[in-house]
Protein backbone atom coordinates (compact mmCIF):
# COMPACT_ATOMS: atom_id res chain seq x y z
CA UNK A 1 0.00 0.00 0.00
CA UNK A 2 1.41 3.57 -0.92
CA UNK A 3 -0.19 6.34 1.41
CA UNK A 4 0.14 9.61 -0.21
CA UNK A 5 -0.67 7.55 -3.60
CA UNK A 6 -3.69 9.27 -5.67
CA UNK A 7 -5.30 5.79 -5.52
CA UNK A 8 -4.52 5.12 -1.83
CA UNK A 9 -8.41 5.08 -1.15
CA UNK A 10 -8.57 1.79 -3.02
CA UNK A 11 -5.43 0.14 -1.61
CA UNK A 12 -6.24 1.05 1.24
CA UNK A 13 -9.94 -0.65 0.78
CA UNK A 14 -7.98 -3.78 -0.77
CA UNK A 15 -5.87 -4.83 2.08
CA UNK A 16 -8.98 -3.93 4.26
CA UNK A 17 -10.93 -7.01 2.83
CA UNK A 18 -7.94 -8.88 2.89
CA UNK A 19 -7.26 -8.48 6.53
CA UNK A 20 -11.28 -9.66 7.21
CA UNK A 21 -10.22 -12.84 5.27
CA UNK A 22 -7.35 -13.28 7.34
CA UNK A 23 -8.95 -13.12 10.51
CA UNK A 24 -11.69 -15.51 9.48
CA UNK A 25 -9.22 -17.83 8.46
CA UNK A 26 -6.85 -17.09 12.18
CA UNK A 27 -3.88 -16.84 9.08
CA UNK A 28 -1.02 -14.45 9.98
CA UNK A 29 -1.37 -10.98 7.28
CA UNK A 30 1.57 -9.07 6.34
CA UNK A 31 1.48 -5.76 4.93
CA UNK A 32 3.63 -3.36 3.64
CA UNK A 33 2.77 0.00 3.76
CA UNK A 34 4.93 2.88 2.15
CA UNK A 35 4.86 6.31 2.07
CA UNK A 36 5.05 6.83 -1.56
CA UNK A 37 3.32 9.42 -3.62
CA UNK A 38 2.66 13.17 -4.80
CA UNK A 39 1.12 13.90 -1.33
CA UNK A 40 4.46 12.36 0.38
CA UNK A 41 7.60 15.49 0.52
CA UNK A 42 9.48 13.70 3.14
CA UNK A 43 9.21 9.41 3.15
CA UNK A 44 11.29 9.58 6.38
CA UNK A 45 9.58 11.79 8.38
CA UNK A 46 8.84 10.24 11.35
CA UNK A 47 5.36 11.68 11.99
CA UNK A 48 5.11 9.90 8.09
CA UNK A 49 6.25 6.36 9.19
CA UNK A 50 4.06 5.93 12.14
CA UNK A 51 1.42 7.33 10.45
CA UNK A 52 1.87 3.94 8.17
CA UNK A 53 2.58 1.85 11.16
CA UNK A 54 -0.96 2.94 12.51
CA UNK A 55 -2.91 2.05 9.72
CA UNK A 56 -1.42 -1.11 9.00
CA UNK A 57 -1.81 -2.02 12.70
CA UNK A 58 -5.90 -0.39 12.38
CA UNK A 59 -6.16 -2.67 9.59
CA UNK A 60 -4.97 -6.06 11.00
CA UNK A 61 -1.37 -6.07 9.60
CA UNK A 62 1.56 -7.57 12.29
CA UNK A 63 4.47 -5.09 12.86
CA UNK A 64 8.12 -5.34 13.54
CA UNK A 65 10.07 -2.53 14.73
CA UNK A 66 13.23 -4.53 13.67
CA UNK A 67 14.07 -1.03 11.45
CA UNK A 68 16.01 -2.60 8.70
CA UNK A 69 15.18 0.00 5.83
CA UNK A 70 16.43 2.73 8.83
CA UNK A 71 19.45 0.97 10.28
CA UNK A 72 20.67 -1.21 7.53
CA UNK A 73 20.66 -4.03 9.78
CA UNK A 74 19.29 -7.60 8.29
CA UNK A 75 16.24 -9.41 9.92
CA UNK A 76 18.70 -11.51 11.72
CA UNK A 77 21.63 -9.16 13.01
CA UNK A 78 18.22 -7.97 15.52
CA UNK A 79 17.21 -11.11 16.16
CA UNK A 80 20.71 -11.91 17.62
CA UNK A 81 21.04 -8.78 19.83
CA UNK A 82 17.72 -7.05 20.12
CA UNK A 83 19.40 -3.61 20.97
CA UNK A 84 19.81 -2.69 17.79
CA UNK A 85 16.14 -2.66 17.35
CA UNK A 86 14.69 0.64 16.82
CA UNK A 87 13.89 1.87 20.41
CA UNK A 88 10.19 2.16 21.01
CA UNK A 89 8.90 5.60 22.07
CA UNK A 90 5.77 4.77 24.80
CA UNK A 91 2.51 6.45 24.05
CA UNK A 92 1.76 8.44 26.79
CA UNK A 93 4.26 8.88 29.79
CA UNK A 94 3.55 8.79 33.61
CA UNK A 95 5.38 12.07 35.65
CA UNK A 96 4.15 11.22 38.85
CA UNK A 97 0.86 12.97 38.95
CA UNK A 98 -2.30 10.66 37.65
CA UNK A 99 -4.28 13.61 36.58
CA UNK A 100 -1.41 15.40 34.84
CA UNK A 101 0.75 13.34 33.18
CA UNK A 102 0.10 12.77 29.79
CA UNK A 103 -1.71 9.82 29.16
CA UNK A 104 -3.70 7.76 26.34
CA UNK A 105 -6.79 7.90 26.70
CA UNK A 106 -8.74 6.72 23.85
CA UNK A 107 -9.37 3.39 22.03
CA UNK A 108 -6.65 1.13 20.68
CA UNK A 109 -7.81 -2.42 19.25
CA UNK A 110 -4.79 -4.06 18.21
CA UNK A 111 -7.38 -7.13 16.90
CA UNK A 112 -4.72 -9.78 17.69
CA UNK A 113 -1.84 -8.39 15.44
CA UNK A 114 1.32 -9.61 16.73
CA UNK A 115 4.48 -6.69 17.47
CA UNK A 116 8.08 -8.10 16.71
CA UNK A 117 11.76 -6.10 18.03
CA UNK A 118 9.78 -4.20 20.73
CA UNK A 119 12.71 -2.30 22.63
CA UNK A 120 11.90 -0.55 25.68
CA UNK A 121 14.51 0.40 28.30
CA UNK A 122 14.28 3.31 30.89
CA UNK A 123 11.37 4.62 33.38
CA UNK A 124 8.08 4.06 33.51
CA UNK A 125 8.32 1.89 29.77
CA UNK A 126 5.52 0.15 27.81
CA UNK A 127 3.96 0.27 24.45
CA UNK A 128 1.74 2.49 26.14
CA UNK A 129 3.84 4.32 29.01
CA UNK A 130 0.49 5.68 30.62
CA UNK A 131 -3.02 5.11 29.88
CA UNK A 132 -5.61 7.04 31.91
CA UNK A 133 -9.51 6.48 30.86
CA UNK A 134 -8.46 4.73 27.96
CA UNK A 135 -8.90 1.09 26.67
CA UNK A 136 -5.91 -1.42 25.15
CA UNK A 137 -7.10 -4.88 23.94
CA UNK A 138 -5.81 -7.28 21.67
CA UNK A 139 -2.49 -6.40 21.06
CA UNK A 140 0.26 -9.35 20.91
CA UNK A 141 4.23 -8.67 21.98
CA UNK A 142 5.71 -11.36 20.29
CA UNK A 143 9.45 -10.74 20.95
CA UNK A 144 11.80 -8.25 22.20
CA UNK A 145 14.06 -6.76 24.47
CA UNK A 146 12.48 -4.73 28.00
CA UNK A 147 14.13 -3.42 30.80
CA UNK A 148 12.42 -0.80 32.99
CA UNK A 149 13.03 1.09 35.89
CA UNK A 150 10.14 2.55 38.24
CA UNK A 151 7.02 1.04 36.34
CA UNK A 152 7.30 -0.81 33.20
CA UNK A 153 5.57 -3.85 31.19
CA UNK A 154 5.41 -4.95 27.58
CA UNK A 155 2.41 -3.54 26.68
CA UNK A 156 1.59 -0.61 29.80
CA UNK A 157 3.64 0.81 31.83
CA UNK A 158 1.03 2.51 34.24
CA UNK A 159 -2.96 1.88 33.82
CA UNK A 160 -5.23 4.49 36.02
CA UNK A 161 -8.20 6.36 36.05
CA UNK A 162 -11.00 3.60 35.47
CA UNK A 163 -8.83 1.94 32.32
CA UNK A 164 -9.29 -1.11 30.54
CA UNK A 165 -6.64 -3.66 29.47
CA UNK A 166 -8.22 -6.74 28.14
CA UNK A 167 -7.34 -9.73 25.73
CA UNK A 168 -3.60 -8.62 25.76
CA UNK A 169 -0.67 -11.35 25.29
CA UNK A 170 3.06 -10.62 26.06
CA UNK A 171 5.59 -13.27 25.45
CA UNK A 172 9.08 -11.02 26.07
CA UNK A 173 10.99 -11.33 29.02
CA UNK A 174 10.30 -8.02 31.14
CA UNK A 175 13.62 -7.08 34.05
CA UNK A 176 13.02 -4.55 36.34
CA UNK A 177 16.68 -3.23 37.06
CA UNK A 178 15.31 -0.46 39.86
CA UNK A 179 16.69 -1.24 43.49
CA UNK A 180 14.08 0.52 44.95
CA UNK A 181 10.34 -0.34 46.60
CA UNK A 182 9.17 1.26 44.19
CA UNK A 183 10.00 0.17 41.40
CA UNK A 184 6.99 -2.61 39.82
CA UNK A 185 7.70 -4.71 36.54
CA UNK A 186 4.99 -6.24 34.53
CA UNK A 187 4.11 -8.49 31.88
CA UNK A 188 1.28 -6.83 30.92
CA UNK A 189 1.20 -3.91 33.20
CA UNK A 190 3.78 -2.55 35.35
CA UNK A 191 1.36 -0.27 37.77
CA UNK A 192 -2.50 -0.22 38.03
CA UNK A 193 -4.45 1.78 39.73
CA UNK A 194 -8.36 1.96 40.11
CA UNK A 195 -7.63 0.16 36.29
CA UNK A 196 -8.66 -3.11 35.09
CA UNK A 197 -7.21 -5.69 33.33
CA UNK A 198 -8.78 -9.04 32.44
CA UNK A 199 -8.70 -11.59 29.86
CA UNK A 200 -5.33 -11.42 29.28
CA UNK A 201 -1.98 -13.25 29.24
CA UNK A 202 2.06 -13.86 30.50
CA UNK A 203 4.50 -16.16 28.55
CA UNK A 204 7.60 -14.42 29.74
CA UNK A 205 9.94 -14.34 32.30
CA UNK A 206 9.26 -10.80 34.68
CA UNK A 207 11.96 -10.39 37.02
CA UNK A 208 13.42 -7.33 39.45
CA UNK A 209 16.08 -7.39 42.23
CA UNK A 210 15.74 -6.12 45.68
CA UNK A 211 12.12 -5.32 47.24
CA UNK A 212 10.32 -4.57 43.89
CA UNK A 213 7.13 -5.86 43.20
CA UNK A 214 6.77 -7.98 39.86
CA UNK A 215 3.63 -10.01 38.44
CA UNK A 216 2.97 -12.07 35.87
CA UNK A 217 0.60 -10.17 34.33
CA UNK A 218 0.36 -6.76 36.47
Amino acid sequence: VNLGDDNESDMLADLGEVARVAEEWSMPLLAMLYARGPRISNEYDPAVVAHCARMGVELGADIDLAGTAYTGLAEDAVAADRAKALPWEPIGYYEGNLDRSPRFAGTFDGKGASIDNLRLSGERQGLFGYVAEGTVRGVVVNTGSVSVTDKGAAVVGVAALGSTIEDCVNRVDVAGVGADDYTCAGGVAGYSDDATVRRCANEGDVSAPGNTSVGGIA
